[in-house]
């Protein structure tokens, strides 16, 4: 055989050992299944968790930081939602109003405000209709404690029904929801002897 044959055929064997995969060889794929590759994905730098806080990332701008949600109320298919973040390094209370329909969270209704940390509390309050049947009232009452003094928290209704919240070293925050009303009589803020220090109307 002529050096000319033996050298193409030393470089026809190369180059097909060369293109034969080896089976030692470990493949990754990375692949996305069809459930999740068809799901709307709703992301958020600063937010992660359930699928109700992610809702939020739709109307909270994305450079907020220090999301924390502080408070879930459950009445059936509606949810409230009571958190705290920071934008420009000023810190915000919001609520939030999702409906939950089988695997499909709706935000219905969100609510944002600048905290005063000089108020020895914040009152933040949201009121609507249920997006479910039957349609009702609702009202969301909620805030944050400055002020150590304060222990105990006392939200009356019209209808003379109260919701008493407890706080202390490590509660600062209080939060209730109701269902067919649409507002509130007065909040009391009470001291450790259950005298009020302040009072809303």
């Amino acid at each position: 055989m002529s050096m000319k044959r033996l050298l193409g055929l030393g470089l026809f064997l190369i180059l097909l050992v060369g293109c034969t995969p080896s089976h030692n060889q470990k493949v990754t794929e990375n692949s996305i299944p069809v459930k999740d590759a068809t799901q709307e994905h709703i992301s958020h730098p600063h937010i992660n968790g359930s699928n109700w806080t992610k809702l939020l990332s739709m109307s909270l701008p994305s450079t907020i930081q220090d999301f924390h949600l502080i408070n879930t109320q459950i009445h059936s298919k509606n949810i409230f939602l009571f958190f705290t973040y920071r934008l420009s390094n000023k810190p915000f209370e919001g609520i939030a109003y999702v409906n939950q329909s089988g695997s499909m969270s709706t935000l219905e209704n969100i609510d944002t405000a600048q905290v005063d940390q000089s108020s020895p509390y914040t009152l933040h309050q949201m009121s609507g209709s249920l997006s479910s049947e039957p349609k009702r009232n609702y009202i969301v009452t909620a805030g944050l404690i400055n002020d150590k003094k304060i222990q105990q928290v006392q939200i009356i209704y019209p209808n003379n029904t109260a919701a008493i919240k407890v706080v202390g070293s490590t509660t600062h925050s209080y939060m209730d929801s109701q269902i067919g009303l649409n507002s509130i009589r007065e909040i009391d803020y009470l001291g450790s002897d259950l005298k009020v220090l302040f009072r809303r109307k």
